[in-house]
């Protein structure tokens, strides 16, 4: 999976959050997926749509994820239509058109793929 959706891979970045109870302060369990950051690999933040399967998850077995479709809310287009729409096909920058007001990146059809797969799989490596 991870080399048929390359690069639509994203990574999952819990929020952490602390409660006080008798014994100290613990870490919180996430109650919703709203809790959980998703990043592409642009860096920006998107959210698993609410038709998707896993839209209710709170925690996932690995922190990458391989996702089909990626579009903007209220805009029935996928980004990739929607930038062909703005920009010239010489930019391969995905960005908002300018007439769209900003709103939030939804993703769909998510399941989970190992880390050894996305490295494996996931284009080239570069270290620091």
């Amino acid at each position: 999976l991870s080399a048929a959706f390359y690069p639509n891979v994203v990574r999952v970045e819990p929020k952490t959050k602390f409660q006080q109870t008798a014994h100290g302060v613990v870490e919180a369990q996430a109650t919703s997926g709203a809790q959980l950051i998703l990043r592409d690999s642009q860096r920006n933040r998107v959210f698993i749509h609410a038709d998707s399967v896993t839209f209710d998850e709170t925690q996932f077995e690995t922190e990458w994820l391989v996702f089909h479709e990626k579009f903007l809310s209220g805009v029935k287009k996928q980004i990739s239509e929607v930038d062909k729409m703005d920009k010239p096909s010489s930019s391969s920058s995905t960005s908002i058109p300018s007439s769209i007001p900003s709103s939030k990146v939804y993703i769909r059809n998510v399941t989970m793929v190992s880390p050894l797969a996305v490295l494996l799989f996931g284009g080239s490596i570069s270290v620091q």
